[in-house]
């Protein structure tokens, strides 16, 4: 009967679902169950249908003794309040839910509630318009600046050659050279930030190449000491995208890591099915994960932590999560932050079928493959 129904209903609810069968195997779940499960297990799993239910650890324990008074009084039960500790759950949060666990002929239809995904999805979309609006601003500020930047290059270069014929300021050159490098430093970070105002050159990536380059090209260049453990998804296919302006968001969340002064880093992928997007519209996207044991965000920089010119650190120029944060858009999806009980963790949401430039559509294109 519910097979039946299935494509009108099942996944289209935003409420998590999961069917059991007598001997407690997982039968059938909805997209949202999907997306909850790396909340209260961690991470993701390939295949759901036929898994045992103890296979979720915790949330197994949790619901037993409701499953089964549900199978021995045939009737719905109902828990309160249900509780995964920060000391079950990786994320080293504490998730407070309901569960209703009711008969479905020799099946169990287990409804969780509390989770909150319109809540997350309005929020998400708040903070990527918020952003937009910004970058849009600071792109207008890079453009205005870089005239007078230009006359100031040009000046400094004008000034130092009536200064060679001036023996007696010879000090003077230090001054220009001075002017001349802190005029193409400024040139350069404006070009980090609005070089994706180019057109677009997409090309075949296979994501976990990109992956293990990046992370290669770090560790001779920046980092001996990282130690790194990766965890892929070989059901990952090859996509379309930027291949530079990706690497270039990798490097910026390794890099992020490494001066907030990690050891450790922990680079996963994982699909989700029916994700909601920040542009409105749901697509199957791989999550990239990358954890670290470094000092964390702190806690007032954390909702504006993607904006321009943000840093937790004095010294920092605040564009390398803005620039991550634009790539990520730029290719349909977008970065998201969690706090960590050590560390912190990027996850990089990137739609599996797109294939062109998603910017500004509500439905990112079909055809991973380009096609």
């Amino acid at each position: 009967m519910l097979n039946e129904a299935r494509e009108t209903w099942f996944d289209q609810l935003y409420t998590p679902l999961l069917v059991l069968n007598s001997q407690l195997h997982i039968d059938d779940h909805n997209a949202a169950f999907e997306r909850m499960l790396p909340e209260v297990i961690g991470h993701s799993l390939p295949r759901l249908r036929g898994l045992p239910l103890q296979r979720l650890s915790a949330l197994a324990a949790l619901l037993q003794p409701l499953l089964q008074r549900c199978q021995n009084e045939q009737r719905r039960c109902i828990g309160r309040a249900l509780e995964l500790s920060d000391e079950q759950l990786e994320s080293g949060n504490t998730i407070i839910f309901d569960a209703v666990v009711s008969p479905l002929g020799s099946q169990m239809l287990v409804e969780f509630a509390g989770f909150d995904p319109w809540g997350q999805e309005r929020a998400q979309q708040q903070r990527w318009q918020e952003t937009q609006a910004l970058q849009l601003m600071v792109q207008g500020l890079c453009h205005e600046i870089r005239n007078p930047l230009s006359g100031m290059r040009a000046a400094a270069q004008l000034l130092e050659q009536e200064l060679l014929s001036a023996p007696q300021l010879a000090d003077g050159h230090d001054y220009t050279r001075l002017i001349q490098q802190q005029v193409n430093r400024i040139n350069q970070l404006i070009q980090d930030f609005s070089q994706q105002s180019q057109a677009p050159q997409w090309v075949p990536v296979n994501l976990h190449q990109l992956l293990d380059d990046v992370l290669a090209l770090h560790g001779r260049q920046d980092d001996q000491t990282l130690k790194i453990q990766r965890d892929y998804d070989p059901s990952i296919p090859e996509l379309r995208g930027e291949a530079g302006l990706l690497s270039q968001l990798v490097l910026n969340l390794v890099k992020n890591a490494a001066q907030a002064g990690a050891t450790q880093l922990k680079v996963s992928t994982r699909v989700q099915h029916q994700y909601p997007l920040p542009q409105g519209g749901s697509a199957t996207v791989a999550v990239v994960s990358v954890l670290d044991n470094g000092r964390g965000v702190p806690a007032q920089l954390r909702d504006i932590l993607f904006l321009p010119m943000v840093s937790a650190r004095p010294d920092g120029t605040g564009l390398g999560l803005a620039v991550a944060q634009q790539v990520a858009h730029r290719h349909g999806g977008l970065l998201q932050y969690e706090a960590l009980a050590q560390g912190s963790a990027f996850h990089w949401v990137l739609p599996l079928r797109c294939a062109v430039p998603c910017t500004d559509v509500t439905n990112p294109p079909v055809g991973g493959d380009g096609q």
